[in-house]
């Protein structure tokens, strides 16, 4: 029987610490990360509803539009319109994670903040319209389910990692 040396035994226990941490990494890039993603691009969508913040089509202000807005509309869509996407940078190694708003997201979180003047000129309107919080609400409700989506599929990973030991035996 082949005895370990302490520095060889060393050796391979940071070597397979270095695996596994990988593992971990790429395990929650692939899975949680999208499904943070898509869950928090569902959470920002369902407050916004919950909040009353509705799109123009929905109200119906959408057909009282003319012509060439409608088409632009239709074209570019709504400020309300909520996408995610992740992505890994490659200098960092880490996994960036983004759900929010379209290009035009500045007038959402205008609407979130509450306004008293038109977003376009700035001038007083006469209407105060109260802040709506819906990106708030979205965030204390992420920070909530955040750690059980990262848990299981670090658990996810152990889990196979497990499986993989089990069925190579020399």
């Amino acid at each position: 029987m082949a005895k370990f040396k302490l520095g060889n035994f060393t050796k391979f226990l940071e070597e397979q610490v270095k695996h596994l941490e990988g593992d971990v990494q790429l395990a929650v890039h692939k899975n949680a990360s999208n499904k943070l993603a898509k869950m928090s691009a569902i959470t920002l969508e369902r407050q916004m509803a919950a909040k009353g913040v509705r799109r123009a089509k929905a109200t119906g202000t959408h057909n009282l539009r003319l012509p060439k807005e409608k088409d632009k509309a239709d074209r570019v869509g709504s400020m309300l319109d909520v996408y995610y996407k992740v992505w890994r940078s490659k200098d960092r190694s880490k996994s960036i994670i983004f759900a929010g708003q379209t290009s035009a997201s500045y007038k959402a979180r205008f609407v979130n903040d509450g306004f008293n003047n038109h977003h376009w000129w700035g001038q007083a309107t006469g209407i105060n319209v109260k802040g709506k919080h819906f990106i708030e609400a979205s965030h204390k409700i992420m920070r909530a389910e955040l750690p059980k989506i990262i848990e299981k599929s670090i658990n996810d990973v152990l889990k196979r990692r497990k499986k993989r030991r089990k069925n190579f035996t020399v």
